[in-house]
């Protein structure tokens, strides 16, 4: 199926959806951008940021740093009292990237909604790290931005650099993207779960990047194990239309990275509003 045969741009508008640019793909890393309503050149992706951290983790997996089992008393105890270290036992990355590792509602270190100023510490890793957990590890989903930031932390502590600069020459410089930017915590080290600025065009190679199995023509940037570790597991990618086909990461305000494998077609968009019906841009 050729990129001509559908403009996702056109359902947009037809729609009347307040969104912005619109980048379609194949696997052939074919990509084509359109302009729906105007706008600056980069977009904040807020929580499609932890589809990008996931890919860093699976990179940092790949060189035997870390892996999904590793408990984050090993790797961030050295940050903890030993309070901590109880509180903390028996979590690991696999539950990080399922927001199940144990916080409960409003433990969220939300810089999008919230005023970090207003916050009792610039230190945030003892923010995300002294609470009291309501639940134990794997036992219920919350969604939180902040078990993204540990697993940033952690990035940065196996691999020596920021969850950012890992994916600098492995991605951003490899695949060509324009620009890009991370907002930090006041220590300097990347948020990871959200505060990523792209442009369209660029955030959509990631889908791509996953249509091709982690291959970029002939750059192996992460294994296809992990790339399908990612779905089989919904760390982030997880099924957005009702058959299951197209698969995706949204963010707040109505942005989108999806992916459907049967196509071979990936499609992004950015935006401002609540809510982008996704069977008003995808209904094949």
């Amino acid at each position: 199926m050729a990129l001509s045969d559908i403009c996702y741009a056109d359902r947009a508008r037809a729609a009347g959806l307040n969104v912005y640019k619109v980048s379609e793909a194949d696997a052939d890393g074919n990509i084509r951008t359109e302009t729906v309503n105007p706008s600056n050149p980069t977009f904040n992706a807020y929580s499609i940021a932890k589809a990008y951290t996931v890919l860093a983790f699976g990179i940092c997996r790949d060189r035997g740093l870390i892996d999904t089992g590793t408990h984050i008393t090993d790797v961030l105890g050295k940050y903890m009292t030993e309070e901590m270290k109880l509180t903390w036992a028996g979590v690991t990355m696999h539950h990080l990237m399922k927001h199940r590792a144990g916080y409960g509602p409003g433990q969220n270190l939300d810089i999008d909604a919230s005023d970090a100023a207003d916050w009792p510490s610039r230190d945030y890793l003892r923010l995300a790290l002294d609470v009291n957990l309501p639940f134990a590890p794997g036992e219920e989903y919350h969604y939180t931005d902040t078990a993204f930031y540990l697993l940033s932390r952690a990035i940065s502590e196996v691999s020596g650099m920021t969850t950012a600069d890992v994916l600098r020459p492995s991605l951003f410089d490899v695949m060509d993207y324009s620009e890009f930017a991370w907002s930090v915590c006041p220590r300097g080290y990347t948020m990871g779960g959200t505060g990523l600025y792209l442009r369209t065009h660029d955030l959509i190679k990631l889908a791509v990047l996953w249509l091709r199995g982690g291959d970029w023509f002939g750059k192996r940037i992460v294994s296809e194990d992990w790339v399908n570790t990612t779905v089989e597991q919904a760390y982030e990618f997880s099924k957005k239309s009702e058959d299951g086909r197209w698969i995706g990461k949204g963010g707040m305000r109505g942005q989108m990275l999806t992916f459907c494998p049967d196509l071979s077609r990936a499609v992004a968009w950015n935006s401002y509003q609540s809510k982008v019906g996704f069977s008003d841009m995808i209904k094949e």
